[in-house]
């Protein structure tokens, strides 16, 4: 069961990869992005597995669904506490 879902999250991880690859600029590389993006493919991957869903259905699902943001944020205050200096 664990190796199932293993397999879905690293589908989903693979496929937001690729997928910001395709659409990101050099310029406009972001590392929240890309954090956010993988753990949306990882968690959309897993889902996958358990429901047969298909993975641009449930990834959709997860954007719309505000867990985008949710992680985003996330990311984005684990860098303002511990990665920025006080001034």
């Amino acid at each position: 069961m664990l190796e199932k879902v293993l397999q879905g999250a690293l589908a989903g991880v693979a496929y937001s990869l690729v997928g910001y690859g395709k659409k990101t600029k050099v310029p406009d590389f972001s590392w929240v992005r890309l954090g956010t993006t993988i753990i949306l493919g990882g968690v959309a991957g897993a889902i996958v597995e358990f429901t047969g869903q298909d993975m641009d259905v449930m990834f959709t699902m997860l954007v719309s669904g505000g867990f985008a943001g949710i992680v985003e944020n996330g990311f984005k205050l684990v860098k303002r506490r511990f990665f920025t200096k006080p001034i």
